[in-house]
């Protein structure tokens, strides 16, 4: 985690709900103020203030539009916690508002949110405030130009979109930090709109690191919020710089992580790396729009994908469509997959480890030293006709399990050996875990690299 540290000129602001008095000062935690909006109202633009929710409280509302800086990088205004460490997150029961919002050309900068609870009540099919779940809803809504924003430790679950940064037609957000969040359950009835679990929209400098994105685009126990093809864990749109590493996406509605440009070069300078891909109907998914898009040019340029893991992938997206792609590439350039385990996929879909789309523009493909092992298809690495616009090497593809230390290894004997059945268990772990007791044993990169050192593939940079 993050260690933010005060600066001579911060003003702490604590509020509580249980023990606070808007009449208070808020500058101690005995003096705490009760509402969130009163200890805004006490911050300073451009100050590297903090404003410091106690672990534990419930909130109604959320912090509403967010109008104020910090003063640098390093001196950042924080939204966080204080209390015992061993209490959870404050929530905020959101009443249809979200959690937090900040739009329009005003510019934001040196911001951080960490330790926040953002609860969707009126979208939670549990709730006894459940409304239907058909109106929009999002939890972190980062649209203004903006400028170094981090977003830590933050569980937002049941909006109809998690997390939203950029969608601005000009590329005016920068570098935007995403760590060790968990995203979960969002969802849309088909006939309304889209889900997803985050949605970037040309933002330049993207960190996506060590989050958990579990069960987003869909609601099984929601009319008409079936799977569907449209929705996915993570949607990128045409970013530039991005990184995404270190995390679990999970039983998104079909993708794990979907990238998607729809001009020539728009997203370039991307690495995908050390991730667990894990009982999505497709891994991940890199192209431009079949009507949108520019279907005549490479739109993505410069992408690795290393080192992750693609596990337990396939299944229907609706009753006649059976999905299992680990990886599919259409439309880019200069890409390199190397060293990425792809291992149990659903037995039921004969579908390519990796699939790149020949029939429209490619650049230079290169596929070197993955593993593909107890992947059932015709064709269990890469469609056939791609062989011949990809340099391939060093990849193993249904050796003997001789080949390897301990071929055996799979996700769910991971979990089992530390106590969880199912994906969903192991998720509300992560969900409820503190900074005092954070269970890096159940994180990303835990998990891939027990899954790879049972395959001997070598550490990566």
């Amino acid at each position: 985690f993050t260690t933010f540290q005060p600066s001579a000129d911060t003003r702490v602001i604590y509020v509580s709900s249980s023990t606070g008095n808007d009449a208070n000062d808020g500058l101690s935690p005995d003096t705490a103020l009760r509402t969130p909006m009163r200890g805004y109202a006490q911050l300073r633009d451009g100050k590297p203030d903090w404003l410091l929710f106690r672990r534990g409280d419930t909130f109604r509302g959320g912090l509403g539009d967010w109008r104020k800086s910090g003063r640098s990088a390093t001196e950042r205004m924080v939204v966080g916690s204080y209390g015992p460490s061993d209490l959870p997150r404050p929530k905020f029961y959101t009443d249809g508002r979200g959690l937090v919002s900040a739009s329009g050309g005003d510019r934001r900068a040196y911001v951080a949110f960490t330790d926040l609870h953002g609860y969707a009540n009126e979208r939670d099919p549990d709730s006894p405030d459940f409304n239907g779940g058909r109106d929009h809803e999002t939890g972190v809504s980062w649209n203004s130009a903006s400028r170094d924003s981090h977003f830590e430790n933050l569980l937002l679950e049941y909006f109809s979109l998690n997390i939203g940064v950029g969608e601005r037609r000009e590329y005016d957000v920068y570098d935007i930090t995403i760590h060790r969040c968990v995203l979960r359950n969002a969802y849309m009835p088909y006939d309304v709109g889209h889900s997803q679990g985050l949605f970037a929209d040309r933002v330049q400098g993207l960190r996506i690191t060590e989050c958990v994105l579990d069960h987003n685009g869909w609601n099984e126990d929601v009319n008409k919020a079936k799977r569907t093809g449209f929705n996915q864990n993570a949607y990128l749109y045409q970013c530039r710089d991005l990184l995404v590493e270190g995390c679990v996406f999970a039983r998104g509605s079909n993708i794990g992580l979907k990238l998607r440009s729809d001009r020539r070069g728009e997203m370039h300078d991307v690495m995908v790396r050390g991730n667990l891909f894990v009982d999505n109907l497709t891994g991940m998914s890199v192209g431009s729009d079949p009507i949108d898009g520019d279907l005549d040019a490479v739109t993505h340029e410069r992408l690795t994908v290393r080192g992750n893991v693609f596990t337990d992938i396939g299944g229907l997206v609706n009753e006649q469509t059976m999905l299992g792609i680990g990886l599919s590439l259409k439309q880019v350039g200069d890409v390199v997959v190397e060293d990425n385990l792809y291992i149990d996929k659903v037995e039921d879909t004969n579908w390519y480890a990796i699939e790149v789309s020949t029939w429209m523009p490619l650049g230079d493909i290169t596929v070197r030293r993955n593993i593909v092992h107890r992947w059932p298809a015709g064709e269990p690495l890469i469609n056939g006709k791609a062989e011949d616009d990809v340099t391939m090497s060093g990849n193993l593809v249904e050796v003997s399990d001789s080949r390897f230390v301990d071929p055996d290894r799979s996700f769910a004997r991971y979990i089992s050996g530390h106590g969880y059945g199912n994906v969903a268990s192991l998720v509300s772990a992560l969900a409820e875990q503190n900074k005092a007791g954070s269970a890096d044993a159940l994180r990303a990169p835990a998990i891939v690299r027990h899954l790879r050192d049972g395959f001997e593939l070598t550490p990566f940079d």
